[in-house]
């Protein structure tokens, strides 16, 4: 339908106006009524397009997080952060809230990544403060540290502060 639209709209612009078969003014008209539908004319396919964009993301997410699923080997300094999450936390707020800790799978120096909920087992030694925990490696300590100053993950600690009900906890160690 647009195709030939354009195709009459350029016809009509480059027809020189003694060959048409209206004046001058209602040339004017005409093309203003042409540019008028045009403008109003909305993209029936936005939606879709923006549904296909949410998608496309999180095809991605999942990608990196397949990618990351290699497991630590032996010698990789594991980096484990237990975290506190506030009360009056919304669904939609902790959907954004691992939205945003996800996006840490997406630093180089990350050879792996995790992140899930507290599960109670009725265990009493459980550690039963925190909600969330993330575990990542990194191949040695110079991966580590490039992460700690990586843009995404200062970032993120700076938008964590609003989710959390604490400073978060963390545990470090070398694979056997």
């Amino acid at each position: 339908m647009y195709t030939y639209l354009f195709d009459f709209v350029g016809l009509f612009i480059f027809t020189p106006i003694k060959y048409r078969r209206m004046n001058a003014y209602s040339s004017y008209i005409v093309l203003g009524l042409i540019i008028s539908v045009l403008l109003c004319c909305k993209d029936p396919d936005a939606a879709l397009r923006k549904e296909l964009d949410a998608n496309i993301f999180k095809m991605d997410m999942m990608e990196r997080q397949l990618a990351s699923a290699q497991t630590a080997k032996a010698g990789d300094l594991v980096h484990i952060v237990f975290m506190d999450l506030r009360d009056d936390i919304s669904e939609s707020d902790y959907a954004k809230f691992v939205e945003e800790v996800n996006q840490l799978q997406g630093i180089p120096s990350v050879r792996s990544f995790s992140v899930g909920d507290r599960k109670d087992l009725k265990d009493p030694r459980q550690i039963g403060e925190y909600e969330i925990v993330m575990s990542m490696a990194f191949d040695d300590e110079a991966a580590y540290q490039s992460y700690q100053v990586h843009p995404k993950h200062v970032a993120l600690k700076k938008v964590l502060d609003s989710f959390l009900a604490s400073a978060p906890a963390v545990y470090d160690y070398i694979k056997k």
